[in-house]
Protein backbone atom coordinates (compact mmCIF):
# COMPACT_ATOMS: atom_id res chain seq x y z
CA UNK A 1 0.00 0.00 0.00
CA UNK A 2 1.62 3.85 -0.63
CA UNK A 3 0.56 5.95 1.78
CA UNK A 4 0.62 9.54 2.05
CA UNK A 5 2.57 10.61 4.66
CA UNK A 6 1.09 13.54 5.40
CA UNK A 7 -3.01 12.35 5.57
CA UNK A 8 -2.54 9.11 5.62
CA UNK A 9 -4.53 7.53 3.10
CA UNK A 10 -4.37 5.25 0.83
CA UNK A 11 -2.82 6.90 -2.89
CA UNK A 12 -2.07 4.00 -4.82
CA UNK A 13 -4.52 4.58 -7.56
CA UNK A 14 -4.37 8.69 -6.88
CA UNK A 15 -1.57 11.22 -8.56
CA UNK A 16 1.07 11.10 -6.08
CA UNK A 17 5.25 11.73 -5.33
CA UNK A 18 7.46 9.87 -4.05
CA UNK A 19 10.86 11.17 -2.14
CA UNK A 20 14.36 10.14 -2.00
CA UNK A 21 13.77 8.19 0.99
CA UNK A 22 11.19 6.12 -0.45
CA UNK A 23 7.74 7.80 1.06
CA UNK A 24 4.80 8.85 -0.99
CA UNK A 25 2.50 12.20 -0.53
CA UNK A 26 -0.15 12.38 -2.59
CA UNK A 27 -1.02 15.18 -4.85
CA UNK A 28 -3.25 17.44 -2.56
CA UNK A 29 -0.38 17.16 0.17
CA UNK A 30 1.74 18.14 -2.39
CA UNK A 31 0.38 21.27 -3.66
CA UNK A 32 -0.64 22.04 -0.47
CA UNK A 33 2.83 21.75 1.01
CA UNK A 34 4.37 22.86 -1.81
CA UNK A 35 2.65 26.08 -1.72
CA UNK A 36 3.48 26.46 1.54
CA UNK A 37 7.09 26.33 1.94
CA UNK A 38 6.91 28.82 -0.87
CA UNK A 39 5.12 31.15 1.52
CA UNK A 40 6.97 30.21 4.02
CA UNK A 41 10.16 31.51 1.81
CA UNK A 42 9.38 34.56 0.68
CA UNK A 43 7.97 35.60 3.98
CA UNK A 44 11.09 34.96 5.89
CA UNK A 45 13.65 37.96 7.11
CA UNK A 46 16.79 37.36 7.02
CA UNK A 47 19.01 36.80 10.10
CA UNK A 48 22.47 36.17 11.78
CA UNK A 49 23.04 32.17 12.12
CA UNK A 50 20.62 32.09 15.76
CA UNK A 51 18.46 33.22 13.67
CA UNK A 52 14.91 31.05 11.80
CA UNK A 53 16.21 28.99 9.26
CA UNK A 54 13.70 28.50 5.71
CA UNK A 55 12.07 25.05 4.95
CA UNK A 56 13.84 23.34 2.71
CA UNK A 57 12.67 21.41 -0.39
CA UNK A 58 11.48 18.16 -0.12
CA UNK A 59 14.41 15.70 -1.29
CA UNK A 60 13.94 14.13 -4.06
CA UNK A 61 12.84 14.90 -7.56
CA UNK A 62 9.47 17.57 -7.06
CA UNK A 63 8.19 17.50 -10.59
CA UNK A 64 5.13 16.50 -12.18
CA UNK A 65 4.89 12.33 -11.66
CA UNK A 66 5.39 10.40 -15.35
CA UNK A 67 2.71 7.86 -16.03
CA UNK A 68 2.32 5.67 -18.53
CA UNK A 69 0.76 6.48 -21.42
CA UNK A 70 -1.53 2.53 -21.86
CA UNK A 71 -2.34 1.75 -18.16
CA UNK A 72 -1.46 5.31 -16.30
CA UNK A 73 0.95 3.11 -13.76
CA UNK A 74 3.81 5.69 -12.18
CA UNK A 75 6.90 5.02 -13.46
CA UNK A 76 10.40 6.80 -13.12
CA UNK A 77 11.57 9.43 -15.00
CA UNK A 78 14.20 7.04 -16.72
CA UNK A 79 12.36 4.19 -17.19
CA UNK A 80 12.39 2.90 -21.04
CA UNK A 81 9.57 0.45 -20.71
CA UNK A 82 6.33 -0.07 -18.08
CA UNK A 83 6.98 -2.91 -15.62
CA UNK A 84 2.82 -3.44 -15.94
CA UNK A 85 1.84 -3.86 -19.29
CA UNK A 86 5.11 -3.33 -21.35
CA UNK A 87 4.68 -0.49 -22.99
CA UNK A 88 7.50 1.24 -24.66
CA UNK A 89 7.68 4.09 -23.41
CA UNK A 90 9.74 6.28 -25.44
CA UNK A 91 7.49 5.16 -28.94
CA UNK A 92 4.44 4.73 -26.70
CA UNK A 93 3.92 1.66 -28.57
CA UNK A 94 2.18 -1.39 -27.36
CA UNK A 95 4.02 -4.77 -26.96
CA UNK A 96 2.63 -7.07 -29.27
CA UNK A 97 0.89 -10.41 -27.74
CA UNK A 98 2.53 -13.86 -27.20
CA UNK A 99 0.55 -15.11 -30.24
CA UNK A 100 2.30 -12.52 -32.73
CA UNK A 101 5.64 -13.14 -31.27
CA UNK A 102 5.80 -17.14 -32.49
CA UNK A 103 7.16 -17.33 -35.68
CA UNK A 104 4.56 -18.02 -38.22
CA UNK A 105 4.76 -18.53 -42.23
CA UNK A 106 2.08 -16.92 -45.07
CA UNK A 107 0.50 -19.85 -46.45
CA UNK A 108 0.93 -18.57 -49.70
CA UNK A 109 4.72 -17.44 -50.16
CA UNK A 110 6.64 -18.00 -47.03
CA UNK A 111 7.09 -14.58 -45.68
CA UNK A 112 7.70 -13.88 -42.02
CA UNK A 113 4.61 -12.34 -40.64
CA UNK A 114 6.00 -12.50 -37.37
CA UNK A 115 4.62 -9.11 -35.44
CA UNK A 116 1.91 -9.01 -37.49
CA UNK A 117 -2.03 -9.13 -36.38
CA UNK A 118 -3.52 -12.55 -36.58
CA UNK A 119 -5.45 -12.02 -39.19
CA UNK A 120 -4.23 -10.13 -42.12
CA UNK A 121 -2.92 -10.05 -45.78
CA UNK A 122 0.86 -10.79 -46.49
CA UNK A 123 2.72 -7.68 -47.10
CA UNK A 124 4.67 -9.71 -50.02
CA UNK A 125 2.30 -11.33 -51.96
CA UNK A 126 -1.31 -10.02 -50.48
CA UNK A 127 -2.65 -13.64 -49.61
CA UNK A 128 -5.23 -13.52 -46.23
CA UNK A 129 -3.73 -15.28 -43.48
CA UNK A 130 -6.00 -16.53 -40.53
CA UNK A 131 -4.74 -17.14 -37.09
CA UNK A 132 -3.31 -20.64 -36.82
CA UNK A 133 -5.84 -22.14 -34.31
CA UNK A 134 -9.05 -20.98 -37.04
CA UNK A 135 -6.78 -22.00 -39.73
CA UNK A 136 -6.66 -25.65 -38.21
CA UNK A 137 -10.56 -25.41 -37.52
CA UNK A 138 -11.08 -24.97 -40.61
CA UNK A 139 -8.93 -27.78 -41.83
CA UNK A 140 -10.55 -30.00 -39.49
CA UNK A 141 -14.55 -28.86 -40.75
CA UNK A 142 -13.31 -29.03 -44.46
CA UNK A 143 -12.03 -32.70 -43.83
CA UNK A 144 -14.55 -33.96 -41.91
CA UNK A 145 -17.36 -32.92 -44.95
CA UNK A 146 -14.64 -34.26 -47.31
CA UNK A 147 -14.86 -37.65 -45.17
CA UNK A 148 -18.52 -37.39 -45.39
CA UNK A 149 -18.87 -37.94 -49.52
CA UNK A 150 -15.67 -40.31 -49.44
CA UNK A 151 -16.97 -42.72 -46.95
CA UNK A 152 -20.04 -43.20 -49.27
CA UNK A 153 -18.59 -43.29 -52.16
CA UNK A 154 -16.04 -45.90 -51.10
CA UNK A 155 -18.81 -47.82 -50.07
CA UNK A 156 -20.64 -47.75 -53.18
CA UNK A 157 -17.62 -48.72 -55.15
CA UNK A 158 -17.00 -51.69 -53.02
CA UNK A 159 -20.40 -52.92 -53.47
CA UNK A 160 -19.84 -52.50 -57.44
CA UNK A 161 -16.60 -54.09 -57.35
CA UNK A 162 -18.15 -57.24 -55.38
CA UNK A 163 -20.95 -57.19 -57.70
CA UNK A 164 -18.32 -57.35 -61.22
CA UNK A 165 -16.47 -59.81 -59.44
CA UNK A 166 -19.95 -62.23 -58.55
CA UNK A 167 -21.35 -61.72 -62.16
CA UNK A 168 -17.89 -62.46 -63.82
CA UNK A 169 -17.06 -65.09 -61.71
CA UNK A 170 -20.40 -66.68 -62.69
CA UNK A 171 -19.57 -65.68 -66.14
CA UNK A 172 -22.62 -63.52 -66.97
CA UNK A 173 -21.52 -60.34 -68.22
CA UNK A 174 -25.27 -59.43 -69.40
CA UNK A 175 -26.67 -59.05 -65.92
CA UNK A 176 -23.50 -57.43 -64.86
CA UNK A 177 -24.49 -54.89 -68.08
CA UNK A 178 -27.93 -54.76 -66.85
CA UNK A 179 -27.00 -54.30 -62.90
CA UNK A 180 -24.82 -51.07 -64.34
CA UNK A 181 -27.71 -49.78 -66.15
CA UNK A 182 -30.26 -50.67 -63.35
CA UNK A 183 -27.54 -48.47 -61.33
CA UNK A 184 -27.14 -45.89 -63.38
CA UNK A 185 -30.83 -45.00 -63.22
CA UNK A 186 -31.44 -46.07 -59.54
CA UNK A 187 -29.60 -43.04 -58.41
CA UNK A 188 -31.13 -40.23 -59.86
CA UNK A 189 -34.47 -41.63 -59.47
CA UNK A 190 -33.23 -42.01 -55.78
CA UNK A 191 -32.94 -38.35 -55.07
CA UNK A 192 -36.54 -37.98 -56.57
CA UNK A 193 -37.95 -40.35 -54.11
CA UNK A 194 -35.92 -39.05 -51.27
CA UNK A 195 -37.42 -35.26 -52.58
CA UNK A 196 -41.08 -36.59 -52.57
CA UNK A 197 -40.40 -38.14 -49.41
CA UNK A 198 -38.49 -35.49 -47.32
CA UNK A 199 -41.65 -33.27 -48.93
CA UNK A 200 -44.44 -35.28 -47.69
CA UNK A 201 -43.41 -37.16 -45.45
CA UNK A 202 -40.56 -35.84 -43.02
CA UNK A 203 -41.28 -32.14 -43.83
CA UNK A 204 -37.79 -31.42 -44.33
CA UNK A 205 -34.30 -32.06 -46.37
CA UNK A 206 -31.71 -33.68 -44.03
CA UNK A 207 -28.79 -33.95 -46.30
CA UNK A 208 -27.97 -31.90 -49.12
CA UNK A 209 -28.42 -33.30 -52.96
CA UNK A 210 -24.68 -34.25 -53.27
CA UNK A 211 -24.65 -36.05 -49.65
CA UNK A 212 -27.80 -37.93 -50.52
CA UNK A 213 -26.69 -38.67 -53.99
CA UNK A 214 -23.34 -40.44 -52.66
CA UNK A 215 -25.59 -42.41 -50.07
CA UNK A 216 -28.13 -43.87 -52.16
CA UNK A 217 -24.79 -44.59 -54.53
CA UNK A 218 -23.62 -47.03 -51.58
CA UNK A 219 -27.28 -48.26 -50.89
CA UNK A 220 -27.84 -49.35 -54.49
CA UNK A 221 -24.60 -50.54 -55.06
CA UNK A 222 -24.15 -52.61 -51.69
CA UNK A 223 -28.07 -53.61 -51.85
CA UNK A 224 -27.38 -54.86 -55.57
CA UNK A 225 -24.69 -56.77 -54.87
CA UNK A 226 -26.14 -58.98 -51.94
CA UNK A 227 -29.05 -59.90 -53.97
CA UNK A 228 -26.41 -60.97 -56.78
CA UNK A 229 -24.73 -63.00 -54.53
CA UNK A 230 -27.91 -64.26 -52.77
CA UNK A 231 -29.12 -65.19 -56.11
CA UNK A 232 -26.56 -67.91 -56.67
CA UNK A 233 -28.11 -69.98 -53.46
CA UNK A 234 -30.61 -72.54 -54.20
CA UNK A 235 -33.24 -71.11 -51.96
CA UNK A 236 -36.47 -69.47 -53.66
CA UNK A 237 -37.15 -65.87 -52.86
CA UNK A 238 -34.12 -65.76 -50.90
CA UNK A 239 -32.28 -63.08 -53.09
CA UNK A 240 -35.18 -60.81 -53.15
CA UNK A 241 -35.86 -60.68 -49.20
CA UNK A 242 -31.66 -60.83 -48.83
CA UNK A 243 -31.65 -57.58 -51.35
CA UNK A 244 -34.70 -55.55 -49.20
CA UNK A 245 -33.21 -56.10 -46.13
CA UNK A 246 -30.04 -54.77 -46.84
CA UNK A 247 -31.60 -52.00 -48.80
CA UNK A 248 -33.68 -51.16 -45.53
CA UNK A 249 -30.74 -51.38 -43.05
CA UNK A 250 -28.61 -49.33 -45.65
CA UNK A 251 -31.40 -46.66 -46.38
CA UNK A 252 -31.37 -46.10 -42.41
CA UNK A 253 -27.92 -45.65 -41.71
CA UNK A 254 -26.67 -43.71 -44.76
CA UNK A 255 -29.94 -41.17 -45.11
CA UNK A 256 -30.13 -40.98 -41.41
CA UNK A 257 -33.48 -41.98 -40.89
CA UNK A 258 -35.56 -42.27 -37.22
CA UNK A 259 -36.57 -46.31 -37.86
CA UNK A 260 -37.23 -48.36 -40.44
CA UNK A 261 -40.96 -47.24 -41.08
CA UNK A 262 -39.54 -44.10 -42.25
CA UNK A 263 -37.01 -47.06 -44.26
CA UNK A 264 -40.00 -48.81 -45.74
CA UNK A 265 -41.64 -45.07 -46.24
CA UNK A 266 -38.84 -44.19 -48.74
CA UNK A 267 -38.51 -47.26 -50.49
CA UNK A 268 -42.12 -47.63 -50.81
CA UNK A 269 -41.69 -43.92 -52.63
CA UNK A 270 -38.74 -45.28 -54.41
CA UNK A 271 -40.68 -48.36 -56.33
CA UNK A 272 -43.28 -46.04 -56.89
CA UNK A 273 -41.06 -44.09 -59.30
CA UNK A 274 -40.05 -46.89 -60.58
CA UNK A 275 -43.46 -47.82 -61.65
CA UNK A 276 -44.20 -44.69 -62.96
CA UNK A 277 -40.80 -44.48 -64.99
CA UNK A 278 -41.98 -48.30 -66.63
CA UNK A 279 -45.00 -46.49 -67.78
CA UNK A 280 -43.59 -43.15 -69.12
CA UNK A 281 -40.71 -45.43 -71.02
CA UNK A 282 -43.77 -47.93 -72.34
CA UNK A 283 -45.59 -44.95 -73.28
CA UNK A 284 -42.72 -43.00 -75.06
CA UNK A 285 -41.84 -46.47 -76.77
CA UNK A 286 -45.40 -46.60 -78.29
CA UNK A 287 -45.53 -43.48 -79.26
CA UNK A 288 -42.32 -44.09 -81.73
CA UNK A 289 -44.26 -47.42 -83.05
Amino acid sequence: MKTCIKCGIDCTDRKRVKDAAGHYMCGECFESERVRRASASSTAVASDDDGPIGLAPLDGDTSPPRHCPRCAELVSETARLCVKCGTDLQTGRAPAPPERSVPRQCTSCGYDLRGLELECDCPECGTHNLPPRMSKQIATSQREVRNYYVRPIKAGAIGVAALCVIRLAAQEPMPLLMDAVSLAILVPLGLVAYFLYCTLWSGGFDQSWGLAAANLFAVMGISTAIGAGAGYIPVPILPWIAAFVAYLILLRAYLDLDDYIEAIVLAFILVCCQVALIFVIAFVVAMFR
